[in-house]
């Protein structure tokens, strides 16, 4: 979507892309700003390899409950809450604590030997590096989709730029599942 919308807006008003250098997605901007490489990215063949080490199977007919000790680990940073807090919050009877925290250990400590890191590490490390681009103006679409650690991101876009526009339509989020944060976009113009 990124990419389509930098061509369109290349071809509207007749400019170079590399005139927009910025014009991408928080993921992908923290991604180029830290220097990473698509190889330090963690995979689903790491997954994988996670999960035998700790007893569940992360083969392609995965079981919901591997896939959702995961996606309570990411939902946990971001939303910024304890991992405990959003293991309480699904209400599933079927899933284990104790699990969750061993599939979650294993994990960092893979992505520790191995040098690798997930999408949600790159807007941690960005919100930490604290090191805004050089930019004059940001604009933020779909806002109402953008999770709490991504409005920290955008806290740090914001310090440069005296144009500031945020779009969306807090009706129409549908992100919630992976922690959008709809009243922070309310407040992003406050």
């Amino acid at each position: 979507a990124a990419t389509e919308s930098r061509e369109r807006v290349c071809n509207d008003w007749n400019i170079e892309e590399d005139q927009l250098p910025y014009f991408q997605t928080l993921h992908s901007m923290a991604f180029k700003s830290l220097g990473y490489k698509p190889s330090d990215v963690i995979r689903s063949s790491d997954i994988k390899h996670i999960g035998y080490e700790v007893g569940l199977d992360f083969s392609s007919s995965t079981s919901d409950a591997e896939s959702a000790y995961l996606n309570m680990y990411q939902l946990s940073r971001s939303k910024n809450k304890s991992l405990e807090d959003v293991f309480q919050e699904t209400g599933d009877y079927n899933l284990h604590y104790s699990e969750l925290t061993q599939l979650i250990r294993a994990y960092k400590s893979y992505k520790k030997v191995h040098k690798k890191i997930d999408f949600t590490d790159m807007i941690e490390e960005f919100v930490l590096q604290d090191s805004p681009p050089d930019i004059d103006v940001l604009i933020v679409d779909e806002a109402q989709d953008l999770s709490t650690l991504q409005w920290k991101m955008i806290d740090v876009l914001r310090k440069g730029p005296s144009t500031q526009i945020f779009t969306g339509d807090d009706d129409q989020a549908i992100m919630n599942f992976q922690g959008a944060d709809v009243k922070a976009f309310l407040n992003a113009t406050k």
